[in-house]
């Protein structure tokens, strides 16, 4: 695994998410913020998000495989959309158990909140990078380091965002 497999991995993700605080914080498209299963997911699970991520994903993908790789072709596109899908759906089992054991949208749990910080950035960070890991056939030991970096790396940008106010909680 090189390095550039890491910006490859990050940054689309990474900034696609850092655009959707925008998106969010200035409620940005409007006529797409509605939840597409309100009583299973909660309120914060938007068709805006879904569109958003998956579209600004695949743009930022393309931009970057074309950047790393010299390599605009579909590929970087259909990357992007893959990377951004998994990152919205492996954040739905943790909504799910979190509605269902009566933990609101966007709060901690009240024993345990350091346990829920954890699950919130490790269920996407898990899926995305399990996928890259099998879509770029690499051995485990770096799907743990993409894992491990990639855990990191989504707790930073989320204080960060805390920080200059674009998110409410880590």
């Amino acid at each position: 695994m090189n390095s550039m497999m890491v910006f490859e991995l990050f940054i689309p993700l990474i900034s696609a998410n850092i655009l959707h605080m925008i998106v969010v914080k200035y409620n940005i498209f409007p006529f797409f913020k509605f939840p597409f299963a309100e009583r299973l997911f909660g309120p914060n699970k938007t068709y805006r998000g879904l569109f958003f991520l998956v579209l600004m994903t695949s743009i930022l993908q393309f931009i970057c495989n074309g950047i790393l790789y010299d390599d605009f072709s579909i590929q970087g596109i259909l990357l992007g959309a893959y990377l951004g899908g998994i990152y919205i759906a492996c954040e739905l089992p943790n909504s799910f158990l979190k509605r269902n054991i009566g933990i609101a949208s966007g709060e901690r749990a009240k024993n345990y909140p350091w346990l829920t910080v954890i699950a919130d950035k490790a269920d996407s960070t898990f899926g995305v990078c399990l996928f890259f890991t099998i879509y770029k056939e690499l051995d485990i030991q770096y799907f743990f380091l993409l894992f491990f970096g990639a855990f990191i790396a989504h707790l930073v940008t989320s204080k960060l965002l805390q920080l200059i106010r674009l998110k409410e909680t880590l």
